[in-house]
């Protein structure tokens, strides 16, 4: 009695810890500005490597690639 009781316990302990652990969101931390604009327009942000050195690319929802930052500067003027 007192061992189904014990493990009784445990699984209801065990159901809260795994409720509260699929309850919490992920913190998404972006980079720079131009980054998190990309994203919340539903773009994807990748960096590629060139002669110039390495820049951060918007891949818009219709596939067209832009500077990230030309892109942002466009639509974010100062």
């Amino acid at each position: 009695m007192l061992k189904s009781i014990k493990f009784a316990a445990l699984a209801v302990a065990g159901a809260a810890a795994l409720s509260a652990c699929a309850q919490q969101e992920e913190e998404v931390v972006y980079t720079s500005p131009e980054e998190a604009y990309c994203v919340q327009t539903g773009g994807q942000y990748v960096l590629r490597s060139g002669k110039a050195g390495t820049i951060g690319v918007c891949i818009l929802p219709d596939g067209q690639e832009r500077d990230a930052l030309a892109y942002y500067r466009e639509n974010n003027p100062a």
